[in-house]
């Protein structure tokens, strides 16, 4: 009976030497949805995703490395290609380009702490950020990314223990955005009107301005005068002709009528640039003192 007691003890620790107790690594209970965030070419536009790790019974901390895998359409010029970052709820960028990570901001952390048990979850929540610096042409982008779990702390240590792909779809809408600048300055969101002041009036003045077209499909533009070409007296209506050129061809105004400008292309994140001079006539008799003024508007349309 003695001999048997010993036999299956020695046995017992056998047992135990032989096989110890399994490393359980976390593991990816839910993966990131799909988000799908509108582009904007004023705004960067944010969208909220998370991943959830489950502990399966792991207790420590773990990292997850961002990879973009692939893009469709691949982009065949920076014009293509949607600018966009992840984020953690800190402010710092999450990603990797080539599957590791190059400092302790590429990576998000987070700890199962002691005694956690197998079904025990956590959340790591982070930021899709789509910017606003490019204007690519309309429609639909994706691009694949993968998630990439470590059972420890920055830098990824020990292998990947679990991943997780999902997929960004953004959706680019049509865009026109028109900027009347100063000439030769730079386009300008803010400045969508121009005053040119001639001072006191004389015959061959001129004085000019720049419109600036940003697109991402093709667009006509058109320019219309209140007074039809000429510049019209607050007092009394007399009128003062004037010449309008467009990137140095004259172009025509009438009361009421849309003037064709031009029939362009997309210019997507360069802006066309349209130099706008407006040269007073001569006119046969002096005008009557006071204030004269034309408004000239600018209509951008789709073809």
């Amino acid at each position: 009976m003695t001999t048997r007691l010993v036999i299956t003890l020695c046995l017992a620790l056998l047992c135990q030497g032989l096989f110890p107790n399994p490393f359980h690594p976390p593991r990816i209970s839910s993966a990131p949805v799909d988000p799908h965030p509108k582009f904007s070419p004023t705004t960067t536009v944010q969208a909220s995703d998370s991943i959830e790790l489950k502990s399966n019974g792991y207790s420590g901390p773990v990292c997850v490395v961002f990879t973009e895998l692939s893009r469709w359409p691949s982009p065949g010029s920076p014009l293509q290609n949607v600018n966009y970052g992840l984020s953690s709820t800190d402010g710092f960028l999450q990603f990797s380009v080539d599957g590791t990570s190059a400092n302790p901001q590429e990576v998000l952390t987070a700890t199962f702490p002691a005694g956690s048990k197998n079904n025990d979850r956590l959340v790591a929540g982070f930021l899709i950020e789509v910017f606003p610096s490019t204007l690519p042409p309309p429609g639909q982008y994706q691009i694949n990314l993968k998630a990439d779990i470590y059972a420890s702390a920055y830098p990824p240590s020990g292998g990947i223990v679990d991943s997780a792909i999902f997929t960004i779809t953004v959706q680019v809408g049509n865009w026109f955005d028109v900027s009347i600048v100063a000439s030769n300055n730079a386009f300008s969101l803010a400045s969508t009107t121009a005053t040119l002041d001639f001072g006191t009036l004389a015959a061959n003045l001129s004085r000019g301005a720049d419109i600036l077209v940003r697109s991402n499909l093709s667009y006509k533009l058109f320019l219309s005068s209140t007074n039809g070409g000429a510049l019209a007296s607050l007092i009394d209506g007399t009128k003062i002709p004037y010449s309008l050129k467009v990137n140095g061809s004259t172009l025509s105004l009438l009361p009421a009528t849309q003037s064709l400008v031009a029939n362009a292309t997309a210019s997507f994140g360069n802006p066309a640039r349209y130099a706008v001079t407006v040269t007073i006539l001569p006119y046969q008799q002096l005008p009557t003192e006071g204030q004269y003024s034309d408004l000239l508007t600018v209509i951008v349309s789709a073809p």
